[in-house]
């Protein structure tokens, strides 16, 4: 496990979809105990305890995809954000796996799982134009925080993260896992 609790507080997780970044943030909020965790704030209805925690100055930690903060945020609380001591971005190298995570949560409407979640073992429909949805999504996405203008404090990987975790686990494989890898890169050599 990293050491986290030397990063100063607020600490903000710009990521893209599908990176590991609820879990990265969950791993540092066991190193940060009573910071506030707020994970994706404008979905989860927390923008409120948000302001509230910038408004009083108190440490946080927060996890918001970058395509959100420009798309979706006030500029007042967009430049709060980017002025965190603590800025970490989160990528994934593998596109293909990051597109096929996205596929099957959006198929399976579960965006999360963790120890108790249940394990999957169905083969699911493979639907060209639902894959076509997911790499529009995902390269918007990815775009936002691959080109966003600020200097990172660090910048993390999903295939090099070190989560010891118990909250969180990565999303269960269908037993037709590689023929959907294998139709999203047909898909994106065309």
């Amino acid at each position: 496990m990293e050491n986290y609790k030397i990063l100063k507080l607020p600490i903000v997780i710009l990521s893209s979809k599908r990176t590991g970044s609820t879990a990265l943030a969950m791993d540092i909020s066991t190193q940060h105990e009573n910071v506030p965790l707020l994970i994706e704030p404008s979905e989860s209805n927390e923008m409120p305890k948000l302001l509230s925690l910038m408004l009083n100055k108190v440490p946080y930690i927060l996890k918001i995809h970058a395509y959100d903060l420009l798309n979706f945020y006030p500029s007042d609380v967009r430049e709060v954000v980017i002025q965190a001591p603590t800025l970490i971005r989160i990528r994934r190298k593998n596109l293909i796996d990051q597109l096929a995570s996205h596929y099957l949560a959006s198929y399976r409407n579960i965006w999360g799982y963790d120890q108790n979640s249940p394990s999957f073992s169905e083969s699911i429909i493979i639907d060209p134009n639902r894959m076509a949805r997911s790499i529009s999504f995902i390269s918007a996405y990815n775009r936002a925080v691959n080109n966003y203008k600020i200097a990172f404090t660090m910048d993390k990987y999903y295939e090099d993260l070190l989560i010891v975790n118990a909250n969180t686990r990565k999303t269960p494989y269908p037993n037709n896992y590689n023929n959907l890898l294998n139709e999203f890169a047909k898909l994106l050599r065309k």
